[in-house]
């Protein structure tokens, strides 16, 4: 497959999934192996585990949304950089609503076999989101 499908096959899933939840909708872009190493356990394993998580997080922050900052296609991967913020309305992870406001940023490299997506790499800030819901207190209110 070629960098740029690759790429728009990044930006359709962003935009539909993620901003839109049209999950399902995506569910044919994924490689029956495909994984995600990453991925909370509690999800289960492949493609169908990370539509789960997508749903959680949009039930979650029902106004979610990604901005692709960056990205960078080839022939079989492409590495991407993306905000999402959103709104702590419904319960995420066993954490009830909150009602606040989160920034979270992720770098995403997915690497794409015989036309699907195949995994994905995704190192995304955890920590800052759950210390912008106040589940963890920020560095600088800690006292010694």
């Amino acid at each position: 497959m070629s960098a740029e499908k690759n790429e728009a096959t990044v930006r359709t899933w962003v935009d539909e999934a993620w901003n839109r939840g049209n999950v399902e909708s995506q569910a044919g872009i994924f490689s029956p192996d495909y994984e995600w190493a990453e991925l909370p356990e509690v999800f289960g394993k492949g493609s169908q585990a990370l539509m789960s998580f997508v749903l959680a997080f949009r039930a979650g922050f029902p106004d979610l949304h990604y901005r692709i900052e960056d990205v960078v296609a080839n022939d079989d991967s492409v590495a991407w950089r993306v905000l999402g913020t959103g709104t702590h309305r419904g319960e995420f992870m066993g954490m009830p609503a909150t009602g606040k406001v989160i920034s979270v940023a992720a770098i995403i490299i997915s690497r794409f076999e015989s036309g699907l997506w195949r995994e994905d790499h995704v190192c995304w800030d955890q920590l800052g989101m759950l210390q912008q819901l106040g589940v963890i207190p920020r560095a600088e209110s800690v006292t010694a």
